[in-house]
């Protein structure tokens, strides 16, 4: 087996992307909520990651789409495993790319909902 990565490997990191920004922004949404004194820069950041949150959720579908659809093509019938990312007419390095600032978006996500659970657990 090739050390190149499946389009399966790919399908199932833009799943645990999909889903890992899904708890995270349900997190900060019901920290939020529940949060009164959130000041007003504070809120509008939170705002502005969870906005960018939804760009890389909706992207990471679509990225899932055409790597499902690519590995139809190559191979139809066979599971996605049967077929490598460099086999598929997707761009590797677009993709690369993606994962990339989907990372530094969770970084970001990350860092919101470690402030709002500090100040969660600061409040009488």
């Amino acid at each position: 087996r090739s050390s190149t990565a499946s389009a399966e490997d790919a399908i199932g990191v833009l799943d645990q992307t999909y889903r890992s920004f899904e708890h995270t922004t349900g997190s900060i949404l019901r920290l939020q909520g529940a949060s009164e004194a959130a000041d007003a820069d504070f809120h509008e950041l939170t705002e502005s990651f969870l906005s960018s949150a939804a760009l890389v959720q909706s992207s990471a579908l679509d990225w899932k789409c055409q790597v499902v659809d690519a590995a139809d093509i190559v191979a139809p019938h066979q599971p996605a495993a049967s077929c490598y990312i460099s086999q598929l007419k997707i761009s590797s390095k677009a993709l690369g790319k993606f994962l990339g600032r989907a990372t530094s978006v969770g970084d970001s996500l990350n860092a919101c909902l470690a402030v709002l659970l500090a100040r969660r657990s600061e409040s009488p």
